[in-house]
């Protein structure tokens, strides 16, 4: 899909989504190509790795709590075959009651866009890349949420020896509460 200013991504899954193909060139870091394809991916990082691996992947919510009426702070790992492969950590803000009845029940991200309507609006924020991980920051929404998340990826996700090889990045970091959103944001530790 061609428009003024540049090449954007469109999906099914989602109106225009304002991803510039350009803002890897602007970012100034080299992702190989499943990395790019797993940084746009808008809502549905599970069904890519999933493909990608061919194999099961699943969700596993680490935290999920209520702040205040319509706000929620979640922490989930995504792991494929039990080897964790993404930490996010998000701020969720429900923008109606059908919206507040879904949170309660816990489930991924990606299934609770499915539940109130499948289409929502992705824009990529921002991309990082350090010796053991690559990650980026987000914001999905529609007439119902906004969600702002930040997920971190091992660098070797995909590669061959992503369940076999030593992995640099300390998974248990993220386990144990290491990156908060709303700490953050409040001043706390990152």
């Amino acid at each position: 899909l061609e428009t003024e200013g540049g090449e954007h991504l469109g999906d099914v899954g989602g109106t225009d989504l304002a991803t510039d193909l350009s803002f890897f060139a602007d970012a100034g870091i080299e992702f190989t190509p499943a990395q790019r394809v797993a940084l746009t991916a808008n809502g549905n990082l599970q069904r890519v790795l999933s493909a990608y691996h061919n194999r099961r992947v699943t969700v596993e919510v680490l935290r999920h709590e209520r702040v205040s009426i319509g706000l929620w702070r979640r922490r989930v790992r995504i792991a494929v075959d039990g080897t964790p492969a993404c930490f996010a950590s998000s701020v969720v803000v429900a923008q109606t009651r059908t919206a507040i009845d879904q949170m309660d029940k816990k489930g991924g991200l990606g299934q609770l866009f499915s539940a109130l309507g499948g289409k929502q609006d992705f824009s990529l924020l921002e991309v990082a890349k350090d010796d053991a991980t690559f990650s980026r920051v987000y914001t999905l929404a529609n007439a119902h949420l906004v969600c702002h998340i930040e997920e971190v990826m091992p660098l070797n996700l995909f590669e061959d020896d992503f369940f076999t090889a030593s992995s640099r990045w300390h998974p248990e970091v993220f386990e144990s509460g290491g990156v908060d959103l709303l700490d953050a944001a409040e001043g706390g530790a990152w």
